[in-house]
């Protein structure tokens, strides 16, 4: 006979034991060790901007390993080997590189330490070589130096203020008697606080103020300082700026109450600096982005002459500038980026005002579009343009890595990527920033296109994510720092736990976006063979292969899997069409290309199912960006009502489904941004009429009606409820207009969760149930805030990530409080989970953690008091009676 116990005495067993330390639950369990091939570290939780190459051999960058905050770092490019230079901050408090310049065979660059304050110093590559070049403002106060800037001679100039003449130019050679003032341009305290350094042959040019003059192009010639020019005559201000070397010139836009700011150009002399194009004659063309192309003889730029918005320009050194084209049509701005240079063409990225992001070349004559290169339809900001192995390497987006031979067969988007460092060559890499799992690396790729991690300061740990359940079974993305990042198998022992090598070697596919479909697991994954393109896989080598939408090696770049029904939908790209929403009924059959009339480039995005019905926002090339609509059995995709004028920026937002109907946010040009409602074929309904100007955002499906925070400009940002015709907050957790700011909205049975803060309570677990808003439980007690993260439903209860003080850890719960879930960490460290997943089939949870022995790997928890199956883990109707 088993014992029944009540609610309440389960409650008084689980408190009993949170009190006297025994487990509440099965204890935390490793799945596997999945990554054994490294050798222990800290790992990056952040990497800097900064980062050059000494000597074609060491790279040294800022990182942040999560123990000795943001300091300097290196890498060995010939042996792997990477360490810590220098804890110029000691402690956990950081530094701050930054600025970093090489000089010959060692860097220069900016830090803070609490004895000295920010100042120069300098490294060879090594610890024992990494010192403080000199306390140029002594004390604690520091010369704030900034700007630096390699000249010839193995020297550098920059901005330092000394505490008695203020923000001058100085130089540097790394050693302290080659550390000085160039010149007290602006005699006195005040400082002519030079910036905008370029060298053309022997002369720097900056710009500077002397105090008399404003901020005007000044320069450094032979060890003398001087006014080149008074542009804005008297104490008016030209302000030079993006100052550029072109040949003999330097040129720079500069600016004065009779022209505006134009194109400029100097060659040292007050006689030779010249305004050379009037771009805008009734205001400002503001050239910028100046890009020299030596194979075409033309400087690029960017400017906007009143007419055709921020366009891409040339001009000759003959002259006279030219716009090359008007891409936005109209006023709009394309705003060109990442200018990179190829044999006889050039390589640029730039919006039409419809697509997003296009990657386009022009051979001096023409403009051809190559490649839409943000399949959303939502402009990215592309940047880092960098010419290396005879192609353009670019960052769009702020992730996305592309290269470029000037094709469009020949673009491709060879990884993920990040902003941070900047792309940089050394021993024949090219050197990059990699995020995964929480942590930054640095990563390379070689002429071969082959990807290598560098840094590995996590090596023991795998970085497992994106966990997805197909019955019991559950399939993720790890590195087992031999084959690269790849699928893994596991039934939650180290045993049963087995790598699917999608891309052989060490080259890594990096499965993504995992979901079950038609008794398989589906996701997205990159071979050198087939490119990015959906996989389908049952578990098994032998059972997982691709479904390639785009055949060949340039592959469709996935962005979006959903089911709807028994279909697969996908937003990929096209050969002939572009980006397309596509239909799979199974692995065996063809897609279907759910179009709009056969127009190219629709731009899927937010593809959410409704009942029978998938509404997603797409590209309409009579109306702009709309919400479309399909299902398991049309033909094409079918848009619906215009809400917005062709083409409104911002004017869609959220997308949720609630009742089997599609609400989400647009802006009529009108009412501003609303939350509307449709079927999908009656005309979609206007149902709020919110007047402080906030964007509805965080929408999501409650148990009584689509929830969302919204500031209404009284109260702040709080928790506001709509069920159709009209909308109403819930409460107003932090009083008066300060906001809560409520967010993770997350149904659990018929409450709804999220996390949100007062100055009482601090960021914690609250919940409501359409009438009632309680605190779920102050677990960093009074007003400290635990940020509660990551939440996951499990029956009716919330799983959830939280730090009561001593470090993330995983929580549970329901109605009568919340308790924290045995560590994988155990000790005083923190577990920081990530990437959970609950297993449909039982009271699991898989996720990703830290624990001493194996750095970061995948562990599992059981959730039910009994793992027997006898449980369904709804405790609500247990009595202390027998059967």
């Amino acid at each position: 006979m088993r014992w029944i116990p009540t609610r309440a005495a389960i409650r008084g067993w689980l408190l009993a034991c949170a009190v006297g330390g025994a487990p509440l639950h099965a204890a935390a369990t490793l799945v596997a060790d999945v990554n054994t091939a490294g050798s222990q570290g800290a790992g990056f939780g952040n990497l800097g901007d900064e980062g050059v190459v000494l000597d074609d051999r060491l790279f040294v960058f800022v990182a942040d390993d999560g123990i000795t905050g943001s300091e300097p770092w290196v890498l060995d490019l010939w042996t792997g080997a990477s360490e810590r230079l220098a804890d110029v901050y000691a402690g956990p408090a950081s530094s701050l590189p930054g600025d970093i310049v090489a000089i010959g065979s060692q860097a220069l660059f900016t830090a803070t330490d609490p004895d000295h304050g920010k100042e120069i110093w300098r490294t060879d590559g090594t610890p024992a070589g990494t010192e403080l070049v000199l306390d140029i403002f002594p004390g604690t106060s520091g010369s704030s130096p900034l700007g630096l800037y390699p000249i010839p001679g193995d020297r550098a100039v920059f901005r330092a203020d000394d505490g008695v003449a203020g923000a001058e130019l100085w130089i540097s050679d790394g050693t302290p008697g080659g550390t000085y003032m160039v010149e007290d341009i602006d005699s006195g305290p005040a400082g002519s606080v030079p910036s905008q350094f370029a060298v053309v042959g022997s002369t720097l040019f900056f710009r500077a103020s002397d105090g008399v003059a404003g901020i005007e192009l000044w320069k450094w010639q032979s060890g003398t300082t001087s006014l080149v020019a008074d542009i804005a005559p008297g104490a008016d201000s030209s302000s030079p700026n993006g100052l550029y070397p072109v040949g003999s010139y330097v040129v720079f836009s500069a600016c004065r109450a009779s022209d505006g700011c134009e194109l400029w150009r100097s060659d040292g002399t007050s006689g030779g600096t010249v305004r050379l194009d009037d771009i805008h004659p009734a205001g400002d063309s503001d050239p910028h982005g100046f890009f020299w192309h030596a194979g075409l003889g033309l400087l690029f730029f960017d400017a906007d002459d009143g007419v055709h918005g921020n366009e891409l320009w040339k001009r000759t050194a003959a002259g006279p500038a030219t716009r090359v084209t008007d891409l936005n049509a109209g006023t709009g701005d394309s705003d060109p980026t990442a200018l990179g240079e190829l044999p006889g063409k050039l390589t640029f990225v730039a919006d039409d005002g419809a697509a997003g992001s296009r990657l386009y070349s022009y051979d001096g004559a023409t403009v051809s579009q190559v490649k839409s290169l943000s399949i959303s339809g939502v402009p990215g900001l592309a940047e880092q343009a960098l010419s290396w192995n005879g192609r353009v390497y670019f960052i769009e987006g702020a992730s996305s890595c592309w290269s470029t031979d000037g094709t469009s067969v020949g673009t491709v988007k060879w990884t993920i990527c990040m902003n941070d460092p900047p792309l940089t060559v050394g021993d024949g890499r090219l050197l990059y920033g990699k995020y995964q799992a929480g942590e930054r690396e640095i990563w390379s790729i070689d002429p071969s296109d082959v990807l290598t991690q560098e840094t590995d300061p996590t090596s023991f740990s795998s970085d497992p994510d994106g966990f997805a359940w197909l019955g019991p079974t559950a399939f993720f993305a790890a590195d087992d720092g031999v084959d690269g990042r790849e699928l893994w198998v596991s039934d939650g022992t180290p045993g049963g736990t087995d790598p699917i090598d999608i891309a052989p070697g060490a080259t890594s596919s990096d499965p993504q976006g995992m979901l079950p479909f038609g008794g398989e697991i589906w996701f997205s994954a990159y071979t050198g063979t087939t490119g990015d393109e959906p996989w389908h896989s049952d578990g098994t080598t032998g059972g997982t292969a691709p479904y390639e939408l785009s055949p060949g090696t340039t592959g469709s770049a996935p962005s979006e899997l959903v089911v709807l029904g028994s279909h697969l939908f996908v937003a990929a790209y096209d050969d002939s069409l572009g980006a397309q929403l596509f239909r799979i009924a199974s692995a065996a059959l063809p897609p279907a290309i759910l179009d709009y009339n056969g127009d190219p480039d629709l731009y899927p995005e937010q593809l959410t199912p409704a009942g029978t019905k998938l509404y997603f926002f797409a590209e309409n090339p009579a109306t702009g960006r709309e919400l479309f609509v399909a299902d398991e059995s049309a033909a094409h995709s079918t848009p619906l009502e215009v809400i917005a004028g062709p083409g409104e920026p911002g004017s869609l937002g959220e997308l949720v489904s609630w009742q089997n109907l599609a609400w989400f946010v647009a802006d009529d040009g009108v009412n501003g941004p609303q939350i509307w409602v449709t079927d999908g074929v009656a005309a979609a309904l206007r149902i709020t009429n919110l007047g402080s100007g906030d964007t509805p955002s965080e929408l999501a499906a409650g148990p009584d009606g689509v929830y969302f925070v919204y500031d209404d400009g009284a109260f702040g940002s709080e928790l506001w409820r709509t069920v159709g015709m009209g909308a109403t907050r819930v409460t107003d957790i932090a009083p008066g207009a300060a906001g809560a700011y409520p967010g993770h909205l997350t149904r659990v049975g018929d409450r709804l969760y999220f996390s949100a803060g007062s100055a009482a309570t601090g960021d914690e677990l609250w919940w409501t149930d359409g009438t009632n808003v309680g605190l779920a439980a102050d677990i960093a007690p009074g007003s400290s805030a635990s940020y509660p993260t990551d939440l996951r439903t499990v029956g009716d209860r919330v799983v959830f990530v939280a730090d009561d003080g001593t470090g993330k850890e995983l929580w549970l719960a329901d109605e009568q409080g919340a308790l924290r879930l045995p560590e994988a960490w155990e000790g005083t460290g923190a577990s920081n989970p990530a990437a959970l997943a609950v297993d449909p089939t039982g009271g699991r949870v898989f996720y990703s953690a830290l624990s001493l022995a194996t750095w970061r790997e995948p562990f599992r928890v059981q959730l039910l008091p009994f793992a027997d199956g006898f449980e369904t883990g709804d405790t609500r109707f247990w009595s202390a009676t027998a059967p």
